[in-house]
This record gives structure tokens, C-alpha cells and sequence, in this order.
């Protein structure tokens, strides 16, 4: 098992031991956690996307990479609203003691690293 894979089951079973917090603060606790897999999948693919090798033989193989590489770049960045918006719910959580709130810092720690 994967340690996110970890990480979602405990949380997982976290949330449904606590039964005193309120439904909202577990449903905003889980879409974190689920948005965080999704960010951090989509991510691993863009970091895989780089990686792929492509030789330019031409002017013209150069510069179609170099748009790409462009379009790339711009998509990252603006992926980067998600992520600080993710930051910004683990802030909250936090704040509000929610009892997972260490385990998505440490998830979202880990997609401020990627």
C-alpha cells in the first residue's frame, strides 16, 4: 500500500470514528484529500509529459516543442491557483482542529515538493 494510499484510509477511518464534528468539516476534510490525489496525479503526468525525450531535427521540430513546452508551462502555473488553494484549506483545518488536519499538512506538504 502506498503511504497516500495510507494516508486516505486512515483519514478515511478517522472521519467516520469522530462522530462529534460536523458533517461539513469531514466532507471538506475528504474533498481535500480527494483533490490532492487528483492534483498530485495530474502533476506526475506533466512530470512525465518533460521527461519524454523528443529530438528537434529541424527548425520546425524545435520550435512546435519549444510551443509546447510553452502551453506546458502556462497550464502549471495556472495549476498552481489549485494547489494554493488546497494550502489554503489545510489552513483551516487546522485552525479548526480537525482531527486530520497533520495528515493532510503532510499530504500537502508533499504536492508543495512536486
Amino acid at each position: 500500500m502506498t503511504s497516500d494510499a495510507y494516508i486516505f484510509r486512515l483519514s478515511t477511518v478517522n472521519l467516520k470514528s469522530v462522530s462529534h464534528l460536523s458533517r461539513p468539516r469531514n466532507e471538506r476534510a475528504q474533498q481535500y484529500l480527494f483533490d490532492a490525489n487528483e492534483a498530485e496525479s495530474w502533476m506526475s503526468e506533466q512530470e512525465l509529459y518533460m521527461m519524454v525525450e523528443d529530438r528537434r531535427k529541424n527548425e520546425t521540430s524545435a520550435r512546435n516543442f519549444m510551443k509546447k513546452y510553452e502551453s506546458l508551462e502556462a497550464a502549471v502555473e495556472a495549476y498552481a491557483d489549485t494547489i494554493r488553494g488546497l494550502g489554503v484549506t489545510v489552513k483551516t483545518l487546522s485552525a479548526e482542529g480537525h482531527p486530520v488536519a497533520e495528515q493532510v499538512a503532510v499530504k500537502q506538504s508533499q504536492l508543495d515538493k512536486l
